[in-house]
């Protein structure tokens, strides 16, 4: 029995080994794509005289208490450069001053809500429609409180460009950005239906009028390894799976959709934990039945900035929202897993999130539990166990700072002395902070099972008070 434990316990850290092996050729392929980005990065935006071929775009902001970030959010895409941007803030229902501190800031003057398109059914009454004399490409709806998913489809109703992004009410998008998304489809007009952003944490940053004038590290723990986590989420992972047309989420804090695409399969979904992977799953699903050539691409080079839980309540309900999201989705595009015409997204993509991201926390606490009591209850010895469990801590080390440095080398928005903070900081990674989401990942589950959807608010900080 004490063998078969001890060879069950291997097992499970060969597992973890091989996982992080197979996250080091998704580095290497990400810096492969980030190197190519570079070049597509150089090319000169058009001209004012030549504006008229970049496609307009609506950006969708819904917001549910958040009248500490709104206006920041507001003002970065105010100023923003790129020529047709359409701004739509989308109040679900807040208990705070969000829609006042728009009205004082803006002079915002009500309107008809008769410019709804009501190309998606929404349930939830719509309480007024306002717009600014002084800024008119900006348009804020109010609605009861329905959640984000109905939020956002009251915005796709007002939207009027064929490309909308959605961006959370806590995020500053860089001036350039959407230069770089619309340079992403004008290159490939007929296919790419969706694009998403590097997500970056802001926290520790300077901010002025909505945008970032300095770029820092988070002087506390929490969000700085929060920062480290993005590095290998967005640079040493989405750009690999974007190689692939296998990218399965396009963040909620920064992306951009076909706008018909969105309208044809109903908008988001109105309930279900983790829209925003949901909704790329179904626009894969759909296209795919359809036969069409199709890609979902990813671009490092649009940033937006987004604030990193600094608490770890706040920190435990984002966490237990994503592992129930991925639960979710898993029971939903099940049909999707081993069949060629879904190509990379059912061969491996949601393969990956079920035997990595759902069931490697039990793997995770097992093989520990396994560990401790091989050694302190049987008092058998665990040398190789250990070995292969350094080496897995190891690994994921090395990929922490693997894409660390490939983000300082090919944005330059991390100076050495920050990389070396953050190298030191990465240590904690494979360590307590790892367990500490373990518990919160597995408590996600629990809680998928029981029904219990709630949201989890963070708790938000003005900018310019990091």
């Amino acid at each position: 029995m004490t063998r078969v434990l001890h060879d069950l316990i291997a097992g499970m850290l060969i597992y973890a080994l091989a996982v992080n092996l197979f996250y080091v050729v998704l580095l290497c392929l990400s810096a492969f794509q980030v190197r190519r980005e570079e070049v597509r990065a150089r090319i000169p935006f058009l001209s004012d005289g030549q504006s008229h071929v970049y496609p307009p775009i609506s950006v969708i902001v819904p917001a549910f208490n958040e009248e500490l970030t709104i206006v920041a959010t507001v003002e970065s895409l105010l100023r923003n450069h790129y020529p047709a941007l359409q701004i739509i803030v989308v109040n679900d229902g807040s208990r705070d001053g969000t829609l006042q501190v728009l009205m004082d800031k803006y002079g915002l003057a009500a309107g008809a809500t008769d410019m709804l398109s009501g190309a998606i059914e929404v349930k939830a009454p719509i309480r007024g429609a306002y717009s600014s004399p002084a800024f008119p490409g900006l348009l804020v709806m109010d609605k009861e409180n329905s959640g984000k998913g109905e939020s956002v489809n009251v915005g796709l109703n007002a939207a009027t460009s064929p490309l909308v992004a959605m961006i959370d009410a806590d995020s500053l998008v860089d001036p350039d950005a959407f230069f770089h998304i619309a340079h992403r489809f004008l290159d490939d007009w007929e296919r790419l239906v969706a694009v998403g952003g590097y997500v970056r944490v802001g926290n520790g940053c300077d901010v002025r009028g909505g945008l970032v004038e300095r770029v820092d590290v988070p002087r506390r723990m929490l969000p700085r390894l929060q920062l480290i986590e993005y590095a290998k989420a967005f640079v040493g992972g989405r750009t690999g799976w974007s190689l692939f047309n296998s990218l399965m989420i396009i963040s909620g804090a920064f992306g951009v959709f076909r706008r018909e695409l969105l309208v044809e399969i109903g908008g988001y979904s109105r309930s279900a934990p983790g829209e925003d992977m949901e909704i790329v799953l179904r626009l894969h699903r759909l296209l795919s039945d359809m036969g069409a050539k199709y890609r979902v691409g990813f671009s490092p080079e649009a940033v937006c900035w987004t604030q990193a839980p600094e608490q770890l309540a706040s920190l435990s309900g984002q966490r237990r929202r994503w592992a129930k999201g991925n639960f979710a989705n898993i029971f939903r595009y099940k049909g999707m897993v081993g069949k060629l015409r879904y190509g990379a997204v059912g061969l491996f993509g949601i393969p990956y999130l079920g035997l990595v991201e759902v069931l490697g926390p039990y793997l995770g606490v097992l093989g520990m539990v396994g560990i401790g009591y091989l050694a302190l209850v049987r008092n058998q010895p665990v040398g190789m166990l250990l070995w292969l469990l350094g080496a897995a801590v190891c690994f994921d080390y090395l990929l922490a700072i693997g894409s660390l440095a490939l983000d300082m080398s090919s944005f330059k928005m991390l100076s050495r002395s920050q990389l070396v903070r953050l190298a030191l900081s990465a240590l904690s990674l494979s360590t307590w902070y790892y367990y500490l989401t373990v518990v919160w990942r597995i408590r996600g589950h629990v809680e998928f099972f029981t029904r219990r959807h709630s949201w989890n608010a963070m708790v938000r900080t003005a900018w310019g008070s990091r």
